[in-house]
């Protein structure tokens, strides 16, 4: 769903999947006859204003595929700036991740990663 808001243009989206049973029994499949038993959803805001464009998305998915269920949470930061020079555009980029691995039972693992980027396009 988009919806503008002024000069905002605002994204709102997300979707929910399960999965049930074993994977194909293949030469194809690395893991051929394994237990398939998820549940997730995901979730995503998107907004751009002029030059500024940024989005957080968020899912949440239990694998209960072992014998150890699993509970993991993802959450993602995106902001981009586009400097437009000429036929040149700069686009200075962050993105943030934070991930919780909960297994029922054990400790719960976090982690998280801050990353920048400078790209540039030509248009001609």
């Amino acid at each position: 769903m988009s919806v503008p808001v002024g000069d905002l243009k605002l994204g709102l989206s997300g979707f929910r999947t399960d999965g049930h049973g074993t994977t194909p029994n293949s030469a194809n499949y690395d893991t051929a006859g394994a237990n398939v038993d998820y549940s997730g959803y995901f979730f995503r805001i998107k907004g751009e204003y002029g030059p500024f464009l940024a989005w957080y998305d968020y899912n949440k998915t239990t694998d209960k595929s072992t014998s150890t269920t699993h509970e993991y949470t993802n959450n993602f930061i995106w902001a981009q700036y586009k400097i437009p020079a000429g036929k040149i555009s700069i686009l200075p980029t962050l993105r943030y991740l934070t991930t919780k691995d909960h297994a029922v039972g054990s400790a719960d693992v976090n982690t998280s990663r801050l990353r920048s980027e400078l790209a540039a396009t030509l248009t001609f």
